[in-house]
């Protein structure tokens, strides 16, 4: 049997249920939805996701994805009348330690640079927010009102029941995809165990999640993306919760980021989130069929101890259950979204489920206009490197971001756990110069070089004095070389940092005429330095070669 369609959405989660909405809003039709578990409750982590929802982060990208996904969710009707889908409680982040407390007040300002209301609290004001804590254990903290809790399945319930309301879209449960077919390089059908049978079909959005790689596999499409465990716990019912506890929330959620830990109120108990554990990696071959694996106490006896110690009344409570939820972490920290290597297969997954309605708007602007309307850059799929999907770089770089994850990295600070695994080809000749290395793609990189320290006298009146936090990651040889570079002449090796692409074919030279700031017509031999632009609105009859190539935001 054989189905036709015009967009296949693999996946009704948060994120697939996002896309199609979306779509469907947009007026496109043939929208068909396969899940291979139940649409209500998702195998995946959509049904158990505790739902924060961030809109300041020290990203811009991120939090553009959380702030239009708030706008989205505060105007969705109730998918079940009576049901609360998105508690708009605010979001507090505490601080156990001055440094921390420094971070916060960067976080306000970022959020003040953003229009984005973000209010330095002290420890009593904490407590009046939170009277669980004891603000005489913490530094103070920061406020954000626009933030809150967010409930996924319910919010990816109403935008299916929006979606299937318009005619333009179809959800289909307990359909399994088994394959997915390719010819000459492009995408053309997805083979199902359901009753749809083949679907054949001009584009499918991969949005699996977890189990993206098991459908990678099939397609010969790297994604390095990994599977890994996360503690969530419910107390008993607390007793200083009794005057809020008919309120399934009342209370912001809240982080103790010192601590690597979060919170929630569920109506008289507490629900808390651990990341202070060792991470726990998971096959991708080995996944069960939920998204959900038993609870491992013994991670969580140094959380609950330090849980109350910060908030004394959680010692009237105890530890009642909890399980160990998984979602996906990749190399980067940073989802996977854009098409594929194979024409018409496209890929949504790694993204925080609360950022789930903005990551589906701007995968279904980007496979209807070829412009994802943002900057895609930090999640395009099209920057990994082969050797990223190498099993052990990606469990080893996944592990990391596990552990980092609460860490206040520094805007300089370049995120890796591996070190030396390519070398260009002069790197002996480098380190000769006394070469200080970051790693980029995994390159070892020279950042500045010791044998330039002769410079720094010379330019020590054009320098600033860092100090502190400003200081972190800064070298006044890197100052120097600069200054000397601007007033000489210099060598810098980008030859990790920028990548190549090739355009090539029928019309690429107008293709590149059209897409660059400056003249690209000059003879072979010849280098022009020059800006590569997306257009303005995306319409197949501003580019001349529009259907054969790709448009990444901001490249």
């Amino acid at each position: 049997m054989s189905t036709d369609a015009n967009i296949v959405v693999i996946g009704a989660g948060i994120i697939g249920s996002s896309v199609a909405y979306h779509l469907a809003n947009m007026g496109v039709d043939g929208v068909v939805v396969v899940d291979k578990g139940d649409l209500d409750h998702n195998d995946g982590s959509t049904s158990h996701a505790p739902g924060g929802l961030r809109t300041l982060t020290g990203s811009n990208f991120f939090t553009t994805l959380g702030r239009a996904s708030r706008d989205t969710y505060d105007t969705l009707p109730l998918a079940i009348p009576g049901q609360e889908q998105f508690y708009r409680v605010g979001m507090i982040e505490i601080a156990n330690t001055p440094e921390r407390l420094d971070a916060h007040r960067r976080l306000a300002g970022i959020g003040a640079s953003q229009g984005i209301e973000a209010t330095m609290v002290t420890p009593n004001e904490v407590a009046e927010l939170l009277p669980l804590v004891d603000p005489s254990t913490i530094a103070g903290g920061i406020h954000i009102p626009s933030s809150g809790i967010v409930r996924t399945s319910l919010l990816a319930t109403s935008m299916r029941q929006i979606a299937e309301a318009t005619g333009n879209a179809q959800f289909h449960g307990h359909t399994e995809v088994l394959d997915i077919i390719i010819s000459e390089g492009r995408f053309t059908s997805v083979e199902t165990g359901g009753e749809l049978g083949t679907i054949n079909c001009a584009q499918a959005i991969v949005c699996t999640n977890i189990w993206a790689p098991l459908l990678a596999a099939k397609t010969g499409t790297p994604m390095p993306l990994f599977p890994g465990e996360h503690q969530y716990v419910f107390t008993s019912p607390v007793p200083a919760l009794a005057s809020i506890a008919s309120q399934e929330v009342a209370m912001p959620v809240t982080a103790f980021d010192d601590l690597s830990i979060y919170f929630r109120q569920h109506g008289d108990h507490i629900g808390i989130g651990s990341y202070a554990h060792p991470a726990r990696l998971v096959d991708p071959a080995q996944l069960p069929k939920t998204a959900k694996l038993p609870f491992t106490p013994e991670d969580f006896t140094d959380a609950w101890s330090k849980m109350q110690h910060h908030m004394p009344a959680l010692q009237q409570s105890s530890v009642s259950h909890g399980f160990n939820g998984m979602f996906s972490f990749t190399v980067d920290d940073h989802p996977i979204l854009g098409e594929t290597r194979i024409k018409g297969l496209w890929s949504a997954v790694g993204a925080w489920l609360s950022f789930g309605s903005e990551v589906g708007a701007v995968m279904a602007r980007w496979m209807t206009t070829g412009d994802p309307g943002m900057d895609v850059t930090p999640a395009h799929i099209d920057r990994f490197h082969p050797h990223q999907s190498n099993r052990q770089f990606l469990s080893r770089q996944a592990k990391y971001f596990y552990e980092i994850g609460f860490e206040d990295m520094h805007p300089t600070a370049v995120a890796s756990s591996v070190r030396n695994l390519r070398h260009s080809p002069y790197h002996n000749r480098l380190e000769a110069l006394g070469a200080e290395f970051i790693p980029i793609a995994s390159q070892e990189t020279p950042l500045f070089y010791n044998s330039n320290a002769r410079l720094v006298d010379k330019y020590a009146d054009a320098m600033p004095n860092y100090s502190g936090y400003d200081a972190i990651g800064w070298n006044p040889i890197m100052g120097a070389e600069h200054l000397e570079l601007r007033n000489n002449v210099g060598l810098v090796d980008w030859s990790a940092a920028i990548g190549p692409i090739e355009v090539a074919g029928p019309g690429a030279l107008a293709h590149l005429q059209f897409m660059c700031t400056a003249d690209v017509d000059v003879p072979p031999g010849q280098i022009v330095y020059s800006l590569v632009l997306t257009p303005v609105e995306a319409s197949p009859a501003m580019s001349p070669w529009r259907e054969s190539t790709r448009q990444p935001g901001g490249c």
